[in-house]
């Protein structure tokens, strides 16, 4: 869990000078090369994967420390 590291957790909640991205690629194979092109060299901090607002969410800073948020959507919620 988040909470069982606290050095990573302080790091994902820290707000000094943070900046974050969002993607929202338009197809699940986008989201997946998105996501392993940019987080290269970085750190994951949630990997891809399917939660209940979409069919692929994850998050990481990159090599260069700019955190990003990918979220595809996909068929997740629709009726």
């Amino acid at each position: 869990m988040g909470g069982d590291d606290l050095e990573r957790l302080d790091r994902m909640s820290s707000t000094e000078g943070a900046s974050l991205s969002r993607l929202e690629p338009e197809s699940s194979a986008e989201a997946e090369e998105a996501f392993a092109a940019l987080a290269d060299g970085g750190e994951v901090l949630m990997a891809l994967q399917e939660v209940d607002w979409a069919e692929k969410h994850g998050s990481f800073i990159d090599r260069v420390g700019i955190r990003w948020m990918v979220d595809y959507p996909g068929d997740v919620g629709a009726e």
